[in-house]
């Protein structure tokens, strides 16, 4: 039976791995969130569970695992992968309206970056919502220097077309 014994856990996050590449976000989503009830996921199987969660609509259970990644990091030390998760769940966050909650993880993924001197490409996502912030005043020029300083100093292909946006290339 699957999910009995390691083998069988194993297997299934194989699959859902599998499910998950394959862009079947549903079968991804339900095999993950059984092998997280037999043994809690290793960290990049939680983020594609937290990523499943969000595409299929599951806003709740995908803050509660961006959450759960968040303390799972910091209890180990990844300051960077602690950051990412707040990142992330202040983006979702925000872009539901919720702007207090959304604003405190994106504070909460600063510090972290800030108190061990990280520079890394989540530095460069921080300055996506002060991006979007500048397009919603009308300031232009504005955004373009926070995009191009985002992109200049954290080159990342994802933060490249995200300052693509902005420009509108």
């Amino acid at each position: 039976m699957i999910g009995e014994g390691d083998a069988g856990g194993q297997d299934l996050r194989y699959r859902a791995r599998e499910a998950y590449r394959q862009r079947a976000w549903a079968d991804a989503y339900e095999m993950l969130a059984t092998a997280d009830r037999q043994s809690a996921l290793e960290p990049a199987d939680l983020d594609l569970l937290t990523t499943s969660a969000y595409l299929l609509g599951r806003n709740e259970a995908g803050d509660g695992l961006s959450s759960r990644g968040y303390r799972d990091a910091a209890a180990r030390g990844d300051a960077t992968r602690a950051a990412r998760c707040a990142l992330w769940l202040g983006m979702h966050l925000l872009l539901r309206g919720e702007v207090a909650r959304g604003g405190g993880w994106l504070a909460r993924a600063k510090q972290v970056l800030d108190d061990g001197q990280h520079d890394c490409a989540e530095q460069g996502y921080l300055l996506v919502p002060v991006g979007l912030k500048l397009v919603e005043e009308g300031d232009a020029a504005a955004t373009d220097v926070v995009g191009s300083c985002g992109v200049r100093e954290h080159s990342v292909s994802s933060l490249c077309a995200l300052e693509c946006q902005g420009a509108q290339c």
